[in-house]
């Protein structure tokens, strides 16, 4: 079974094509990523799969259900998200206890909520997974920016998601913000091997060893999907990014690189 399927999928918005053609399936309990430059619709298609747009054409799953056919509210709650980008929250009030707690509402606040015992003990276990128990007291506006994105995976974790999906879940972090967020992604696969992970993502340094599999996006669509090893060549990710770049592997980890000599060539000199 797959975690989520996209079957010659295209979306027009206002008579402007965001997405076209696009196909690629993630098996169930797997660690995938979706990789590509600004603007080529990467973010387009996790909105796709969570119901808050629906294709123009062609055919999306997920978990099982083709969207169009269920209610999306429903199918909602077996999907955790992390978009540091979505703050409907007030940041001003809401404590880093209170923000878990909002998962279990599908909102982001709880004014109008009446949170049960279980769910508070809940809250106390996921804030514990990602490390930031101790935190729990603190009004969220004053954590890093960092610990905002790890109380914001502790949300996502609060329904016992079946899909998990990160949205750029590094984007503005420091060196040392960014690894302790992959370093606890990676330990809540240890935990919940059954659990599938889709990172989106233009940082090709970002994706984990064990990444299963990887959809290549450039600003033409999709480049290549498959197995890492087979998709992410320096020529793909080059022609992916309009930019030459040499890919590589060490330790499991990916990197690239781009020499000084393309800079001239950026610049159009």
């Amino acid at each position: 079974m797959h975690a989520l399927a996209l079957e010659d999928v295209s979306l027009r918005v206002g008579g402007v094509t965001i997405v076209e053609g696009l196909s690629w399936s993630v098996p169930t309990g797997s660690r995938a990523a979706v990789l590509g430059p600004n603007g080529c619709g990467k973010s387009t298609m996790i909105r796709l799969v969570t119901g808050y747009h629906f294709p123009t054409s062609g055919a999306a799953y997920c978990l099982g259900e083709r969207l169009g056919t269920v209610p999306v509210h429903e199918l909602r709650r077996s999907i955790g998200l992390v978009d540091p980008f979505n703050q409907f929250f007030d940041e001003q009030r809401i404590r880093v206890k209170e923000m878990v707690l909002t998962g279990f509402f599908g909102n982001f606040s709880l004014d109008f909520e009446r949170p049960t015992a279980a769910q508070r003990e809940a809250t106390e276990e996921a804030l514990e997974e990602v490390g930031m128990a101790r935190l729990a007291g603190r009004r969220f506006k004053t954590l890093s920016t960092g610990e905002k994105r790890r109380v914001l995976l502790a949300r996502a974790l609060i329904g016992e998601p079946e899909l998990l999906l990160l949205d750029e879940p590094t984007a503005g972090l420091d060196l040392r913000a960014r690894e302790t967020m992959l370093a606890t992604t990676e330990r809540l696969k240890a935990r919940r091997p059954e659990l599938t992970i889709v990172l989106v993502t233009h940082h090709l340094e970002e994706l984990s060893p064990a990444t299963d599999v990887v959809l290549l996006m450039g600003p033409a669509g999709v480049i290549a999907s498959g197995h890492p090893e087979e998709v992410l060549t320096s020529a793909r990710v080059g022609k992916a990014f309009d930019c030459p770049v040499e890919v590589e592997r060490t330790n499991g980890r990916w990197a690239w690189r781009v020499e000084p000599a393309v800079w001239s060539g950026l610049l159009g000199a």
